[in-house]
């Protein structure tokens, strides 16, 4: 495409974008991911995996997604998503066509996305955003999105015995903590974990989940210590301490994503390199509106959006 003027336009996405879709978001991740020298398969490890993900929005009912096509020939070369909540909204799977890269595809998506932010009562808008992509951020420092946490982002393979023998070797204490499914009682509790830490209720969306196989309370003494949605690229932790944010990791087994707030949580993060998890990139939470850091003494672990 060079540098000519690119004609294009905004719409809505449809089910028939599905598979234009993920091709772009797989090659997008990858070729920016082997880019900058990280493991190119972090985000999608395949066009299936990038089509199961888009697929997961569509069928959403607190998401939506638009597109940008190229005029001529007519095809997508962007795809943006956003999930609403009651307080805060969240810009996921955003993705531009590498042959498209400043154009202005990508701010236009992002300008679309806001405009329907703007219509709902949310009071800020969040996306998370990797460090190594300098062209990202400096786009969404200027439409008024501002970082406000650094974390950590750990994946790789690990086991129970692996993770229990690395909190025993930095001194974390996790005598008592036991781990087991979400019911459908623990809804209330782990909602109102949340809202103390970060000041906004996500019981819908908690409620969403409750299907899946991958949601997790930590007790003590049967009280819930705390939770996690999966240990997956977007599941997330919220915890009464450290430790029992690292019992649940230690519950967890296969390909493990950790993404640790190493400003907040410098436990966590020495249990993560004494589990000799890879550390993959570093990444920015970025908000435009109001935030609140994790309060009360609650531990947040961020999934990626």
């Amino acid at each position: 495409m060079g540098n000519s003027p690119l004609s294009f336009s905004i719409r809505e996405i449809r089910v028939d974008d599905l598979n234009a879709a993920a091709e772009l978001c797989f090659q997008a991740f990858w070729e920016h991911n082997v880019c900058v020298g990280i493991c190119p398969s972090v985000d999608f490890q395949d066009v299936e995996s990038a089509r199961l993900m888009i697929q997961q929005r569509l069928l959403d009912p607190l998401a939506d997604g638009i597109v940008a096509v190229n005029d001529r020939p007519r095809r997508v070369i962007a795809v943006g998503f956003i999930h609403y909540g009651r307080k805060v909204n969240s810009v996921t799977a955003v993705a531009v066509d590498p042959k498209a890269s400043g154009k202005g595809v990508g701010k236009a998506i992002m300008l679309a996305l806001l405009e329907k932010s703007r219509k709902t009562e949310a009071v800020s808008i969040r996306l998370t955003q990797s460090a190594t992509n300098i062209k990202s951020f400096a786009l969404y420092f200027s439409i008024g999105f501002m970082p406000v946490e650094c974390l950590c982002n750990f994946c790789g393979n690990l086991q129970p015995d692996q993770s229990a023998a690395a909190a025993l070797s930095v001194h974390l204490n996790l005598d008592g903590l036991k781990v087991r499914q979400m019911e459908e009682p623990d809804l209330k509790i782990c909602s109102d974990l949340f809202n103390k830490a970060l000041g906004y209720d996500r019981e819908r969306e908690l409620r969403a989940t409750l299907s899946s196989s991958q949601v997790w309370v930590v007790t003590k003494s049967g009280s819930i210590q705390g939770f996690a949605t999966g240990f997956n690229r977007t599941g997330y932790i919220i915890a009464t301490s450290e430790e029992a944010c690292v019992a649940l990791y230690c519950n967890a087994s296969g390909y493990v994503f950790a993404n640790v707030l190493c400003q907040l949580y410098p436990k966590i993060l020495k249990w993560a390199l004494a589990a000799k998890l890879p550390l993959i990139r570093n990444a920015w939470i970025m908000v435009r509106g109001e935030y609140q850091r994790p309060a009360n003494g609650l531990v947040w672990a961020p999934g990626l959006h």
